[in-house]
């Protein structure tokens, strides 16, 4: 491994750390919508509407609580939000967790503006850490995670907490960035590399923290390994979907029950 490799190894290690990840997260926050909209072209919305699907699917038509972690600014909270609403589910909760205060802020006022659509759907968004989830096992029948997953420092024991949390049989659906194949890759790592952390420059945001993303998209386990690791953690029949040429991925897998 090269000098400059080594350091930029050593850096994303020392940044991956809770506290810093949330500071960079409340550094982004104002603009981090935006940033979403641009990077993918406004495709954001379309992936988070396919994973609310995908974890809403077998919710009890009563009583359904849903938990999504590294919320960020209430995005797949309100996807969520939408799918429940359309299903017409009754007394259903869904709990936002992230570590950045600047975020939990943004998504309580974006929830609390458009309260007179949550159709009787609850919404909550807390402070917490995907390692030490402050909630009781068997609490949710479903999680989601949307373009989070990368950043956690330790994502085996994440893994594990959401799992202990779930019910047996409740879904776990990972949205995130993936390795595109082949030549996309090469372009997938420019895009990341220069014209992104420009683009936020322009848009008056900090061009380190999207170098930073840059650097975990290329550091994340390609989608047969990201399968492995959550089948390792006590799910079971873990399935990644690609989209956006390979670029982005929907993986989903289920708690396994007790024998």
């Amino acid at each position: 491994m090269s000098a400059k490799l080594d350091e930029d190894q050593q850096e994303l290690s020392r940044t991956r750390k809770p506290e810093a990840v949330g500071e960079m997260f409340t550094r982004i926050a104002p603009r981090y919508d935006l940033m979403n909209r641009v990077m993918t072209f406004g495709f954001d919305s379309l992936w988070r509407a396919r994973m609310a699907k995908a974890a809403c699917a077998n919710l009890p038509q009563s009583g359904a609580r849903v938990i999504d972690i590294a919320c960020g600014s209430g995005e797949s909270v309100f996807a969520l939000r939408r799918n429940m609403a359309a299903r017409r589910l009754k007394n259903a909760e869904i709990t936002g967790v992230d570590f950045s205060d600047g975020m939990l802020a943004l998504a309580r006022q974006k929830s609390a503006r458009d309260a007179v659509n949550r159709c009787g759907i609850v919404e909550n968004f807390a402070k917490a850490d995907c390692a030490a989830l402050p909630f009781p096992d068997s609490t949710f029948n479903a999680a989601t995670i949307a373009f989070g997953f990368r950043n956690f420092s330790d994502r085996k024991k994440c893994l594990l907490e959401l799992c202990r949390v779930l019910k047996e049989g409740g879904k776990i659906c990972i949205l995130e960035v993936s390795r595109a194949p082949g030549i996309l890759s090469a372009v997938q790592d420019f895009l990341m590399e220069y014209p992104i952390p420009a683009i936020a420059g322009i848009f008056g945001c900090d061009k380190k923290s999207y170098k930073y993303l840059a650097e975990t998209t290329r550091n994340f386990p390609v989608n047969s390994e990201l399968c492995r690791l959550i089948e390792s953690a006590g799910f079971s029949g873990a399935i990644s979907r690609p989209m956006a040429f390979g670029a982005v991925a929907l993986t989903c897998a289920v708690k396994e029950k007790r024998r």
